[in-house]
């Protein structure tokens, strides 16, 4: 499902193509950084410092060259 959404968001005719970190590093609900009707506790989400991004920057590019976004 994930990777269908990145699909469709990157062969977009749309100039700019956004596709959430949390969906990249395949978070669930749980790293959500905004809950609609919620007051509190949004806006908090934020990259663990200890992540290791080598594989989703790989994939990313991957996917940038894939569908022609690269310029």
């Amino acid at each position: 499902m994930e990777r269908e959404k990145f699909r469709l968001a990157l062969t977009s005719v749309a100039q700019t193509a956004i596709i959430q970190m949390q969906d990249l590093l395949g978070g669930g609900k749980e790293s959500r950084m905004n809950t609609p009707g919620r007051t509190e506790g949004n806006w908090q989400w934020r990259l663990p410092p200890s992540s290791d991004l080598t594989e989703i920057a790989a994939r990313l590019a991957d996917m940038t060259v894939r569908y022609d976004r690269a310029r």
